[in-house]
């Protein structure tokens, strides 16, 4: 019998069984990573190409999934850790035994934009990264959609009006330099605009508009930023300034990058590669974006948050 969950806090703290990582590539490599720094151990990867005996990886052996039914009736938990866990799921199924009780770790979640199953190794490991921060849960404010991304990876709640928002770089360099004026101020409905052909509102507070690119209800959209623009600590913000919606020109991001409070530039595609701009780094993808890819092979932004180091 095999049983899916993407609950990981459930998965490891609610079953005392033995554990496996299917899968011993880039995915698999992170979640033994992060078990280990977590003081969860396991007892080995799963191979549907380990079809000799004694192999190991980083000091664990690899098995082939038939192997798991010498384990006779014991319950075993399984990490599925490759790009395709329903594969995974039908391996098992036809090499495992029905009495074998399974209970199988699986990264695929409901995607926020078109609500369809998405495979999502940070989410995984964002169960790990959040029991790993030893800092005050920041205020992230983002000119983009990627406050919540960061978040979402660090398995935190959000806490930011700017959630699934796009402003405009030099507006959002106006909320940088006078955060307590612009959150103290209530938004208000300014006007409908497409983006990809859908209809989106758009707010405004003084001088400054805020777009909801995800958002097809002004009032819902309006009110939920008047009421999360309060929850902003103003003593512990974070600024994060990306250009994959917004070009950034070099006199913004100078400007940002000379910012006092901790900040983040995410530059895809103007490639300015100033040594004097702190806090930048230079991207060849969507960064937070993207899913199939742990941000660790680009960036530590747990050891970021923390405070370990700065850009």
């Amino acid at each position: 019998m095999i049983k899916t969950t993407n609950n990981a806090k459930d998965f490891f703290e609610n079953y005392n069984s033995s554990i496996f990582i299917y899968g011993g590539g880039n995915p698999g490599y992170w979640v033994s990573e992060y078990m280990g720094k977590c003081d969860h151990d396991f007892e080995g990867y799963i191979d549907i190409a380990a079809n000799t005996e004694n192999l190991y990886l980083r000091g664990k052996k690899i098995i082939h999934p038939e192997r798991l039914n010498s384990y006779g009736g014991e319950e075993l938990r399984i990490v599925i850790a490759i790009g395709n866990p329903e594969e995974a799921i039908s391996t098992l199924h036809w090499f495992v035994k029905k009495d074998m009780k399974l209970v199988c770790l699986t990264p695929i979640y409901s995607d926020f934009v078109n609500h369809k199953k998405t495979y999502d190794i940070n989410r995984l490991l964002s169960y790990f990264r959040c029991k790993l921060l030893t800092v005050k849960t920041p205020t992230i404010i983002s000119s983009s959609c990627v406050a919540g991304q960061i978040y979402k990876s660090l398995g935190l709640p959000i806490l930011s009006p700017t959630i699934n928002t796009g402003i405009k770089p030099e507006s959002f360099m106006k909320i940088c330099k006078n955060p307590e004026a612009y959150f103290q101020e209530e938004m208000v409905f300014s006007h409908w605009t497409l983006i990809g052909g859908e209809k989106r509102p758009v707010g405004k507070i003084r001088d400054i508009e805020v777009l909801f690119g995800h958002a097809d209800e002004a009032e819902k959209s309006i009110c939920r930023w008047n009421k999360m623009r309060k929850w902003v600590d103003k003593n512990n913000i974070i600024y994060t300034l990306s250009d994959d919606n917004q070009i950034v020109s070099y006199p913004i991001a100078r400007e940002f990058c000379s910012l006092q409070e901790k900040h983040l530039l995410l530059l895809q595609n103007n490639m300015y590669c100033n040594p004097d701009m702190r806090g930048t780094l230079y991207v060849t993808h969507r960064h937070f974006h993207v899913r199939d890819n742990a941000i660790e092979n680009w960036f530590d932004l747990l050891g970021w948050i923390n405070g370990e180091f700065e850009l």
